[in-house]
């Protein structure tokens, strides 16, 4: 039963090469700052509506641009994983035992911005830059914990597995 079922999967790959984990591409960014999603405002002087993170959206996106360029890189055109990984710093109000949870991933942030409102921003700014767009996603996996690291402060690693 298993034999047949390993043949039709062997098969259904052949015919999809871009499903084939060798052809895989990995493009991995680092930001040194976690930016959020935030919804559209209504302007009050003329009504109309705007994004407030517009300005960073754009910026990121022009970091992600000159990563690409700098390694001639193509954008993804067909499936893409997507794993996020953010460093919250770890409050200064911290005991040993506290920090030493945290240190051990045992203790998660659970603090506001949620981690969906992460996860959105950084899709606005992969959208149309390394992606063609942001359908073309089908899994995405991630993570929010305290920052290990002596600096302690906000990262943000974005892993793009594509095919």
């Amino acid at each position: 039963m298993t034999a047949l079922l390993d043949k039709k999967i062997e098969k259904y790959l052949e015919s999809n090469p871009h499903l084939d984990e060798s052809n895989h591409r990995v493009f991995t960014i680092r930001y040194d700052t976690i930016e959020c999603y935030s919804r559209e405002r209504i302007a009050r002087s003329t009504g109309r509506f705007y994004n407030p993170k517009g300005k960073q959206i754009r910026r990121d996106k022009k970091i992600l641009v000159a990563k690409m360029n700098e390694e001639e890189f193509n954008r993804y055109e067909k499936i893409v994983k997507i794993e996020f990984k953010f460093l919250i710093p770890q409050p200064k109000r911290f005991n040993l035992s506290e920090r030493e949870l945290a240190n051990k991933g045992v203790l998660k942030p659970i603090t506001r911005p949620d981690l969906d409102n992460y996860i959105k921003y950084y899709n606005d700014v992969l959208n149309e830059t390394i992606m063609t767009d942001d359908s073309i996603i089908v899994e995405i996996n991630s993570t929010k914990f305290y920052n290990l690291y002596e600096n302690n402060k906000p990262e943000t690693i974005i892993k793009l597995i594509g095919f």
